[in-house]
């Protein structure tokens, strides 16, 4: 079961829709600005933040109530958007600005203008928080950020049109799709240097990597595939038939489905991780561009709907989560997807835990699953990031 919903940008339909990802069905949709593009949600599960290329604008769209609650100003045709493990942080790109606006979640307001390459499309910010990574389309290479100074320290060069990249969940390698190049570059994010080029499909577009950091699906646009990267031995080892005009993709916090945005289809394409064959077809808005999850709630079986799940206490170390419906036997907690990683397991009864070996300065994302015997009756996550 997949956590959370997904929210996904329809640049024909100035909308965004939002599907349920355990019965596949759009459920809802969030009017937006003009030709809406890059998305992207707070660690929490909140927010979303959408980027409106005609419009110059990013729209915040409250999860809870699904309406827009704030219109934030961005450069020339805004593209991607990408926010900071802490969630206090917004980058989003803006194409014919050859320059990157940064808002501040908090205030929603932009607080920054940098000047980066030619063209900006993709952005990216490494699991740390330390670094963010913007791709110039017309540069052949990446900016890099320091979110600290708001300045580049350093640019590295790539492949032909650089249009998306994604990170491992160590931080230690960037991976970079390369769209007049037919191929994505691997990057060394401590040297910064090109490790293998991958050789996909015909205009890769975009690029996200499994929860567990084994492999990457990458969207071919123009042929219509998705190709499969096995990270250890950097070689293609599966493409995927999936819709026309491939664009953005998400894959679910559980690491099980990878959702691609077929833009000419009006639809997603549902891939099974374990098998990589498509299981189902999801209709969207028209010209959909770009699926996110809004992680941090709770997906949950039978009559008991869809509540606010985990959440940050003031303890550093601490979680806690909210009662459900039917009271489960125990709830297990997860430093990453399970079912490895398991760190506790609590009474139903209980409604905290207390990680003792979490360190501050540390970026956490917890699964807990609520459990009644060998049935999962609810899961949710949450990223926590220690001070």
């Amino acid at each position: 079961m997949a956590s959370g919903e997904i929210y996904v940008t329809n640049a024909g339909g100035n909308n965004v829709s939002i599907v349920d990802p355990t019965l596949n069905v759009e459920t809802q949709t969030v009017m937006v600005g003009d030709k809406p593009l890059g998305i992207a949600a707070t660690p929490d599960g909140l927010e979303v933040y959408v980027t409106n290329g005609d419009s110059d604008t990013v729209n915040v769209i409250d999860t809870t109530t699904n309406t827009v609650i704030a219109t934030i100003s961005a450069g020339s045709t805004p593209s991607r958007i990408a926010i900071t493990p802490d969630g206090t942080e917004a980058y989003a790109t803006n194409e014919n600005g050859n320059n990157v606006t940064v808002i501040d979640t908090g205030g929603k307001v932009a607080i920054a203008t940098i000047t980066v390459g030619e063209t900006p499309i993709g952005v990216a910010v490494s699991p740390d928080g330390k670094e963010v990574y913007v791709g110039n389309f017309a540069g052949d290479n990446i900016s890099v950020i320091d979110p600290n100074t708001k300045a580049i320290v350093a640019t590295i060069s790539v492949g032909s049109f650089p249009s998306s990249i994604a990170f491992s969940p160590d931080g230690g390698e960037a991976y970079v799709t390369n769209q007049g190049g037919n191929n994505v570059s691997i990057i060394d994010t401590q040297t910064r240097t090109t490790l293998a080029t991958v050789t996909v499909g015909d205009e890769p577009g975009f690029i996200a990597v499994t929860p567990d950091g084994t492999r990457a699906y990458v969207t071919n646009e123009m042929d219509g595939t998705t190709s499969v990267i096995d990270l250890a031995t950097r070689v293609v080892v599966v493409t995927v038939p999936v819709g026309s005009a491939t664009f953005g993709l998400a894959i679910s916090p559980d690491g099980k489905r990878v959702y691609i945005a077929n833009g000419g289809d009006q639809n997603l394409s549902v891939i099974d991780v374990a098998t990589n064959i498509v299981v189902a077809t999801v209709t969207v808005g028209p010209e959909p561009k770009c699926p996110v999850f809004a992680v941090g709630q709770l997906a949950v079986s039978g009559d008991a709907g869809r509540d606010v799940f985990l959440t940050q206490t003031d303890v550093f170390n601490q979680i806690t989560w909210s009662n459900l419906r039917e009271v489960p036997e125990f709830y297990e907690i997860y430093r990453g997807p399970p079912p490895s990683n398991l760190v506790g397991r609590v009474p139903g009864n209980e409604n905290s835990f207390i990680d003792h070996n979490l360190r501050k300065d540390e970026l956490i994302t917890y699964f807990v699953l609520a459990k009644k015997g060998d049935t999962t009756l609810a899961e949710g996550q949450v990223s926590i990031r220690t001070d």
